[in-house]
């Protein structure tokens, strides 16, 4: 009986362990697979000559790789041996609106990779201050129920019928 109930338990403990391993995610990192570029706009109107920095940390100070933007707002980040982290932080400071041809404002990103460009602009910035406090879910569900837009929407191209055809 004693030897029953001891490889009981070993089978418990074998099963326990390999539902373990299958867990290997550590979400405080969240690394994921790095693209080789990380490309978007900056958009306040389309912002030039704006510099854009990756960062690891909601803080801002682990920094991945930056970038200037070009004449009609675009950024291409090189990011060749560097791990992006699934959620990850950018800011755009100084530059041109295109719009106005005034300064343009430090703005702010907090999100995750996607291919069909990041969009650095008034309400990823906004995103980005509640996110500091709250956390990035709470942030994305306070801000999209209070403008009245689904969540993917927070991080779309606020000119988008004016945006570069490379990242339309």
């Amino acid at each position: 009986m004693l030897e029953n109930m001891r490889q009981w338990w070993m089978g418990i403990a074998l099963l326990l362990m390999l539902a373990l391993a299958g867990c290997g995610s550590d979400s405080s990192t969240g690394t994921t697979v790095a693209p080789t570029t990380l490309s978007g706009a900056v958009v306040d109107g389309y912002v030039q000559n704006a510099r854009v920095t990756v960062y690891a940390d909601i803080g801002m100070t682990q920094e991945l790789a930056s970038g200037v933007t070009d004449a009609e707002g675009r950024f291409v980040l090189d990011l060749a041996g560097t791990d992006l982290p699934s959620t990850f932080y950018l800011r755009s400071r100084g530059g041109i609106d295109r719009d106005t041809g005034l300064p343009a404002p430090t703005m702010r990103f907090v999100g995750s990779y996607s291919a069909d460009g990041i969009y650095v602009t008034p309400l990823t910035d906004m995103l980005y201050r509640y996110a500091r406090v709250e956390g990035l879910a709470a942030a994305k569900t306070r801000i999209a129920g209070r403008l009245g837009l689904a969540e993917q929407d927070l991080y779309a191209d606020p000119a988008a019928g004016q945006a570069p055809a490379s990242l339309q």
